[in-house]
């Protein structure tokens, strides 16, 4: 039942308020790539001054190392509502404008198929997570796989995992969470499982956590794991009591511990699990915030930190509805997308001050392109003479 009520929950957060999703930036900082919903896949400008549809039914894009192209799920648009028969993984030439599909799997009437990809550092392979459920969220199935972009050999690495993974800067080892237990008194969307590595074919576990199932996991470097986590000292049927005090966690693989870097107590805002993003010199990294009782992107306000490794200080970036993606431009410039469809990019003084420039209205910008037309239902066949 918990996880039946959890699938139905995350469906809607993918597929139902939110008006851009699943922002990543290009390697040198001057494109980004986003999903709308409704609309499809883009390719943007910071300044707005250009905009791409790449895929009108496309979903959850990432570039290359090299930038040169972009990893995305093709087939239908989640919005919509109305699975096709077939999604793709496909990689899109940004230069050539041009689509090669990877892998591609049939999708039942009765189920859902999310496909969520990862490059590996050196552009050679692609990790995805596959995860499956039935629309009303009565089963699910996650896998996650590596694929070879030379000899498309495809290979699963381990079921029932989170549905984000990360690699390692030297692309030798992928961090994600493994769901391996359920117990009584746990808070609704989280599981008793491990952080856990795989390395070449192998995984190991190397933490016994409790995370939420859809949770970031970021690498510091090479043998640090960021990650947001219910406070790990305390015993989970405590968890709830204490209003899921929350803490941003450092795993040091040496040693094989958490330590706390950022903490909520009490009936304090809570950390977001899907809201870290590290800036490309690794000193800093964004996180959120948000309002006891609320929702990031449905009316609740969300608080965007900056946390500066190096002197253990944080810098508020901004308060405001908003939607839980935000990103590195450079290692003083961030953005942020608000509700109703607003972008801002701010600047962080060297004094650790924030100024924000106008927001730029992603509405006009993408009012040129229409959303995907849903698909008709079947007319009913002909009776036959003589029934």
């Amino acid at each position: 039942m918990k996880r039946k009520i959890l699938a139905i929950l995350v469906v809607a957060l993918l597929v139902g308020c939110y008006p851009v999703q699943w922002v990543d930036v290009s390697p040198d900082g001057k494109a980004l790539l986003f999903s709308d919903p409704r609309k499809g896949v883009f390719w943007l400008t910071p300044d707005g001054k250009e905009v791409k549809r790449l895929a009108e039914n496309g979903w959850c894009a990432r570039f290359s190392p090299d930038g040169r192209y972009c990893v995305f799920m093709a087939g239908w648009n989640p919005a919509s509502g109305q699975p096709p028969e077939q999604v793709d993984l496909v990689v899109y030439d940004l230069t050539a404008e041009e689509r090669k599909v990877l892998r591609s799997w049939q999708t039942p009437e009765d189920e859902r198929v999310f496909i969520l990809p990862s490059w590996r550092p050196d552009g050679k392979e692609i990790a995805y997570v596959l995860w499956r459920m039935k629309k009303q969220g009565e089963g699910q199935q996650t896998e996650l796989h590596i694929i070879n972009l030379e000899t498309k050999s495809d290979r699963l690495i381990q079921k029932n995992v989170g549905i984000y993974c990360s690699w390692s800067q030297d692309g030798e080892r992928l961090a994600f969470y493994r769901s391996e237990l359920e117990a009584p008194g746990l808070p609704k969307g989280y599981a008793l499982g491990s952080l856990s590595i795989s390395e070449k074919d192998g995984a190991e576990a190397v933490a016994g956590l409790l995370l939420d199932s859809y949770a970031d996991v970021t690498w510091l470097s090479n043998d640090r794991i960021l990650f947001v986590s219910p406070k790990i000292s305390l015993p989970c049927s405590e968890r709830e009591k204490n209003n899921m005090e929350e803490a941003v966690y450092v795993f040091d693989l040496a040693t094989k511990t958490a330590a706390p870097i950022y903490e909520t107590k009490g009936v304090s805002w809570r950390a977001l699990s899907s809201c870290l993003r590290l800036s490309p010199d690794r000193r800093r990294f964004l996180f959120g915030t948000h309002e006891p009782g609320s929702e990031p992107g449905r009316g609740g306000k969300v608080r965007l930190w900056c946390y500066d490794l190096t002197s253990s200080t944080k810098t508020m970036i901004a308060e405001a509805e908003m939607d839980a993606y935000p990103f590195w431009l450079s290692n003083d410039k961030v953005g942020y997308f608000e509700s109703e469809d607003k972008m801002v990019i701010a600047e962080i003084t060297d004094k650790s001050q924030v100024v924000s420039k106008e927001p730029l209205e992603l509405k006009e910008l993408l009012a040129p392109f229409q959303p995907e037309k849903e698909p008709q239902p079947k007319p009913a066949p002909e009776p036959v003479e003589g029934e």
